[in-house]
Parts: C-alpha cells; sequence; structure tokens
C-alpha cells in the first residue's frame, strides 16, 4: 500500500508559522551595520539599505496562493513596515547623523508593496509634487527617524507631517490583529519624541481618539531650556573631540554633524525665539561659537580623512572629500549668520579657519599659490601659533619639491 505523500499544508497552522518565521526573519537578525544608513563623506546621499546588504529569500511567497498568503501575514505581522515619502526635501543627512535603520529605498523597490502599516508623508512648503524620496523601514526602529524629525533644516516649522495608519490584512480573517494595542504601539514615538508641529495630520484605519490625543500631543509646544540645550551641546562638541583623538574620525564627525544639525535647526525657527528670550545675549553669543567650532571641526576631521586616503595612495579619493570639506568651512560662516547673534569671530577663528584651508590645499595639492596665502593669513591672526609655522614648513618643503615658484596654480 502506498503511503500518502508528505503535503506542507497539512502541517498544524502554529507549526507552519513557525517555518515561515524561520525562512523571511532574516531582516531582524542583529548586524548593525547592515541595518543602517551609511554616507561616505565623498557621496552625498549614498544609501545602504538592508536588502543591498543582506539576502531576502521570497521563493516561499511564490509556492502556491495559500501558502503565498499565510507566509505574507506573517511577515507583515513580524516587521510592521512603515513607508516614509519626502516632497521638496532629501533626509540622507539626518538618516546619517541619527543612524536610522532603513530597509530599502526608491519606489521601484518599494512601490508596489501592499504591505506597510502606516505611510508617513513629509512635504516642506512649497515643494512639487513629485516625492524626492521613498523609503521603507521597520516600526522597531521608527522611534529613531521621529527623534531625528524634530531637527529637520532648514526648520522644523517649515514641515508638513500626514500619516496614515492602515490595516492591510483588512479583508482577511486576521482583520482583528490591527486592534487599538497595535496602533498605539505604531504611533507612540510620535508621543514620545515630536512636540510642537504644528501642520500634523493623522488618519486612516486608527481610532479616532486615540489620532486626536497623539495630533494634539505633537502640535504641544514644549519650550527647550536653554541653557540646559547650550550645555548639551557642548558635551556632544567634547564627545567628538574624545573621538577625534582616539583616531575615530568617522565617529567624531558623525558627532559632530549631529550637534551642528541641532543648532542649525534652530534658526529662523520659533524655538530660537523662544530660547533667546529665556535667557540673554551671553547665550546667544555662546550658542553661536559652539556651532563655529563644531563647523570647523568637521572640516578638521574631513581634512584628516583626505591625508588618511592620500597617504594610503588614493589622492582621488582624497580630492573627492574637498566639496564637503568647503560645505563645513561656508558653515562656520553662514550657519552662524543665521543665528543673528551679536557673536562675530575673533583673530583665533579667522585663523584656524585659513590654517584648515592651507592644509587641505596641501594635501589635496590643489594650489601652492593659495596654500601660501592661505597660511599667510593663519599667521597674521596667530602670530608665533606653532601649529601654523608647522604647516608653513609642510607648504615650504611641497612647494620646493615641484621645483616650481609656488605661484603656478595646479587646481
Amino acid at each position: 500500500m502506498a503511503s500518502t505523500p508528505f503535503r506542507f499544508l497539512d502541517l498544524p497552522p502554529e507549526l507552519r508559522d513557525s517555518v515561515y518565521h524561520e525562512v523571511i526573519s532574516n531582516l531582524s537578525r542583529p548586524e548593525r551595520k547592515a541595518t543602517r544608513v551609511h554616507q561616505d563623506p565623498s557621496v552625498q546621499s549614498k544609501f545602504v539599505p538592508v536588502l543591498k546588504r543582506r539576502s531576502f529569500d521570497t521563493a516561499i511567497l511564490f509556492v502556491n496562493r495559500q501558502i503565498s498568503q499565510e507566509a505574507t501575514e506573517v511577515m507583515v505581522k513580524h516587521y510592521l513596515f512603515v513607508h516614509i515619502a519626502t516632497y521638496g526635501v532629501n533626509l540622507s543627512h539626518i538618516l546619517y547623523a541619527w543612524a536610522v535603520p532603513i530597509v530599502a529605498i526608491g519606489k521601484d523597490v518599494i512601490g508596489n508593496f501592499k504591505g506597510f502599516v502606516m505611510s508617513h508623508t513629509i512635504k516642506i512648503q512649497g515643494a512639487n509634487l513629485v516625492p524626492e524620496n521613498h523609503f521603507m523601514m521597520l516600526q522597531k526602529d521608527f522611534k529613531f527617524f521621529c527623534e531625528a524629525l524634530i531637527w529637520l533644516q532648514p526648520s522644523p516649522d517649515n514641515f508638513g507631517h500626514h500619516v496614515v495608519l492602515r490595516n492591510p490584512l483588512k479583508y482577511t480573517t486576521s482583520a482583528n490583529w490591527f486592534g487599538p494595542s497595535k496602533q498605539e504601539l505604531l504611533v507612540q514615538p510620535y508621543r514620545e519624541c515630536l512636540n510642537g508641529i504644528a501642520d500634523f495630520k493623522i488618519e486612516g484605519d486608527v481610532l479616532p481618539t486615540l489620532g486626536t490625543t497623539v495630533t494634539e500631543a505633537v502640535k504641544r509646544e514644549i519650550r527647550i531650556h536653554p541653557w540646559l540645550f547650550l550645555e548639551a551641546m557642548i558635551n556632544e562638541k567634547a564627545d567628538g573631540d574624545s573621538a577625534y583623538h582616539l583616531a575615530n574620525a568617522p565617529k567624531a564627525l558623525k558627532i559632530w554633524k549631529k550637534a551642528a544639525m541641532q543648532i542649525g535647526s534652530l534658526a529662523n525657527s520659533r524655538r530660537w525665539q523662544q530660547m533667546k528670550e529665556d535667557s540673554n545675549d551671553i547665550f546667544a553669543r555662546r550658542m553661536a561659537e559652539v556651532l563655529f567650532w563644531l563647523h570647523l571641526q568637521q572640516v578638521t576631521g574631513l581634512t584628516f580623512m583626505m591625508h588618511d586616503f592620500k597617504r594610503r595612495g588614493n589622492l582621488e579619493r582624497a580630492r573627492s572629500y574637498w566639496p564637503f570639506m568647503l560645505e563645513e568651512l561656508s558653515g562656520s560662516f553662514l550657519a552662524v549668520a543665521n543665528l543673528r547673534t551679536t557673536w562675530t569671530p575673533r583673530n583665533r577663528h579667522n585663523g584656524m579657519r585659513f590654517l584648515r584651508l592651507a592644509t587641505a590645499y596641501r594635501i589635496l595639492e590643489r594650489s601652492p599659490q593659495i596654500a601660501q596665502e592661505c597660511i599667510e593669513l593663519a599667521g597674521m591672526y596667530l602670530p608665533g601659533n606653532r601649529r601654523v609655522e608647522e604647516e608653513r614648513q609642510n607648504i615650504d618643503t611641497w612647494v620646493n619639491s615641484l621645483g616650481v615658484l609656488g605661484g603656478m596654480n595646479w587646481l
């Protein structure tokens, strides 16, 4: 008598679900580097999402209709996918600075996916109707994203937020799965992280009372204590300095950038005006100086990375950092000016700017003449400074090695 062939669907539903979990849970295995957005300073907006770094076997979703439905349901329940779309704003900087985990990016990758439990649309005032970014993240990582939203630039006041909760299993036997506790889980990061956002709307498959209370919490204005915030930014700068002195320039750059973005987003915002009203001119001038050093320290870190790549024989890679260094150098002027304080750079600040610029010109072998002019200006602002004199000698050695006058332009 022939034995009955084994059928996967003959297994109990609980056992089938455990098999689905084992097959599709690859995205949740801890691998910090693969679950973060990485941005090489030489390539603005470079994303390396999970689906680019890790295999994800979808074959089980195509075995037959029943298995496909069951596996998809397990996947949707397990991950709680969130869809983010932005209009008129590229979020790469805050995703990088706040180390926000991303699963996938691009409309071509996620545009047809129907398993999202929530969508969050961000639109800057006056933006066109074409989204700039589409990306997918998991609910377990959504708090990282919300922590960053409060520091959107040019100011959180310039953005509108539209949130829609949806039950992807609404027309299945598991429709009740998307109940109050699940909805509360999804919106909790808004309660914890966001405040003072006037243009915020939440709708969809959400209890009306829950949507109302969350919206009220997000719109509620919470005043930032100016002196505590200043102390926090000073500590952030010190943490970045410590990482740099331990030869961890990438970590230092991330710390400095995050702090600079936090201060920079205050410019022209209601929060900044409130902070100045709650303090005095000393606070505002001190904050401007901290922002100056945060930008200039990023110049220092990028210069270090330029030197490191050149030392390893990759001058072209070193030169790719040039525009990012100039961006931070200009930030030490423009970002500080945007705070509209009475603080002005002193000789020390101007001297360090020209010293960093002279060093970069030498490392990248760009222009002997400009390098010499910059170091002369640095010496004028910082007479007798040891680091200026050392850099002057380095530039002289470089110019002499060329066998030409320093006036030749090597741009």
